[in-house]
């Protein structure tokens, strides 16, 4: 009987055996140097790389970024109302784990993380590959979230040991979606079994690159600095075919005139990208967020570059009290000229009516034949704090604005921009007549040798106050070949005398850049001292009481006290497109 109950004893217990079975199987040893990108499978459509995080949180509240924004008059502020300091809710965290959390993830995600995402009907599938070089650390850590796990459902002991070994790694399985696999110092975590066994497949691969080998990928991760603290891929072209009612509609932004207006050619572009990057560089006291846009096609009439009388030879204006200062590219000439093939005909009327007004100003001329031409579409802008004259100083004074443009033919279009600034000056006193409004007078002056025309409100009777529109005071001069249009006079004056001294100019001989830089502290200052008007009028559009109003406008002006400076760039040149946002705040560590 013995010898006929063997095989029989031999298939109940092989499935037993089958684990330990498997844990013996050769595999070979996982390169870490590998490229964390080839380990994520070329089905994700959205990749984030988070290892250049790990240096951050093995320094925890000591790297020098965290420690600026610790130090910031916001974070300062938001600390002294809460009774627990950052390092005592990490302490917290460091007792329920049984190990500092900070460091013991830095080392473990110190030879890489990233995360992917893969469409799916109804919800989407996600992986996290997290690599670092101690797997006994891994263990570790892992069973002590697995504690925690079985606490809560009270069940110790229930993930002690892994459900199965696939492809060289211990497999743990969670409810009905999450799945969690070890293997040696990596560990893989996803909603989606699928998901989680092409990964594992790559991970045991070391041949396939994965979505790394995807062309557009590649060309994109060239181009990274290696300071970037997050690092993530988009492939654009999948995600409008997927979802064509959620991303379809990103390139037709560039279509739009009041989009193009705005954004301007580079950032409206970027929406027609095939694939994207977005990063994150945290440096000292500044942080760093960039977009890079591949094969972004922009309505090429309306790109830097496509006017040849387009000079970037422009003078450097700005001024280190300025509130903010920017560099823009707008080529209004080809927005009416090329209005017909470039926007919707449904927007076509509303540019016939623009036009024709427009028009009255310079005496009845064609606006895109022969007014826009003569101006280069390289525009700067500055905006700077105002002085006023006396008994004339509003209750709620607001930085003034400058908008200087070269043209062709000073000696021909200036006195015709002149002229069209006074016509428009009577038409908005006629207007202001009808409705019993205050009229402008208009006035003429000298800076220096060049004459300034400006438009005033009469001065307010002893009775009156002086309120809000006193801020506008709209003049206009040319310098040289330079038209100056302003909110005030104050500033006009004060770009002519820049540009009469003979300002230094920007030969910009790179790839063309728009840019934009905004000073922190100077509009904190705006909003401080227009901060009970902003808060009553909070009040009353938003329906909050004046405590909360008080306390969210407050908390902006803390925001904008804490940064130093915004900086904004845009450039784009042959169908790529790179933009960045570069915060610097105004802490005290180094």
């Amino acid at each position: 009987m013995t010898h006929r109950l063997a095989p029989l004893c031999a298939l109940v217990l092989l499935p037993l055996a089958a684990p330990f079975l498997i844990a013996t199987e050769e595999r070979a040893p996982l390169d870490l140097e590998r490229d964390i990108a080839t380990l994520l499978p070329d089905s994700i459509v959205a990749y984030v790389d988070g290892s250049g995080l790990s240096p951050v949180l093995s320094d925890g509240l000591e790297h020098p970024f965290v420690r600026n924004v610790l130090a910031s008059e916001f974070a300062q502020t938001l600390l002294a109302k809460t009774t627990m300091t950052p390092a005592a809710v990490l302490a917290i965290g460091d007792a329920l784990f049984g190990r500092p959390v900070l460091a013991t993830v830095g080392k473990l995600t110190s030879k890489g993380i990233a995360f992917g995402v893969v469409p799916r009907d109804g919800k989407p599938a996600l992986v996290l590959v997290v690599r670092g070089d101690d797997a006994a650390l891994l263990d570790s850590a892992l069973a002590a979230a697995f504690d925690i796990v079985e606490n809560k459902l009270g069940l110790p002991g229930i993930l002690d040991r892994p459900q199965r070994r696939e492809l060289g790694a211990d497999v743990w399985r969670l409810g009905e979606e999450l799945v969690v696999a070890k293997r040696d110092a990596l560990l893989v975590v996803s909603n989606d079994s699928d998901l989680a066994h092409d990964t594992l497949a790559l991970v045991d691969d070391g041949e396939r690159s994965g979505v790394a080998a995807d062309a557009r990928f590649a060309a994109l991760d060239a181009q990274r600095t290696g300071s970037e603290a997050l690092w993530s891929w988009l492939d654009l072209t999948r995600l409008k075919s997927l979802e064509p009612e959620k991303y379809g509609k990103l390139g037709l932004a560039a279509n739009l005139p009041a989009t193009q207006a705005l954004l301007g050619p580079g950032l409206c572009a970027l929406g027609s990208s095939d694939a994207a990057s977005v990063w994150l560089s945290l440096e000292g006291r500044a942080a760093e967020l960039g977009v890079r846009g591949r094969d972004a096609r922009a309505v090429a009439k309306l790109a830097p570059g496509a006017r040849a009388n387009a000079s970037r030879d422009l003078p450097v204006l700005a001024l280190p009290d300025d509130v903010g200062h920017a560099t823009v590219y707008r080529d209004f000439a080809a927005f009416v000229s090329e209005r017909v093939a470039l926007f919707p005909p449904e927007t076509l009327p509303e540019f016939t009516k623009a036009l024709s007004t427009i028009s009255l100003f310079f005496g009845g001329r064609d606006v895109g034949e022969d007014v826009l031409p003569q101006v280069s579409p390289w525009l700067q802008i500055v905006s700077r704090e105002l002085e006023y004259d006396e008994g004339r100083t509003p209750e709620n004074r607001i930085p003034g604005a400058a908008l200087v443009a070269e043209l062709a033919a000073p000696d021909v279009d200036g006195p015709r921009w002149i002229t069209a600034f006074q016509t428009l000056i009577g038409i908005l006193n006629a207007d202001a007549a009808q409705k019993q409004g205050g009229m402008m007078q208009l006035e003429l002056g000298l800076e220096g040798d060049v004459q300034v025309t400006s438009a005033r409100f009469l001065d307010p009777g002893p009775e009156d106050g002086v309120d809000v529109s006193y801020n506008l005071q709209p003049a206009c001069a040319v310098v040289d070949r330079f038209l100056v249009l302003g909110t005030h006079e104050h500033v006009v004056r004060s770009v002519v005398r820049q540009l009469a001294s003979g300002a230094p100019r920007d030969a910009r001989t790179s790839r063309p850049t728009e840019a934009l830089r905004l000073s922190g502290s100077r509009i904190a200052a705006a909003l401080r001292e227009n901060l009970e008007t902003l808060v009553m009028q909070k009040v009353v559009d938003d329906g909050l009481s004046y405590e909360e109003a008080q306390q969210e406008l407050g908390g902006l002006v803390l925001l904008a006290a804490s940064i130093e400076a915004l900086d904004v760039s845009v450039a784009y040149e042959d169908g790529s497109v790179d933009a960045r946002a570069r915060i610097t705040l105004g802490g005290v560590a180094k």
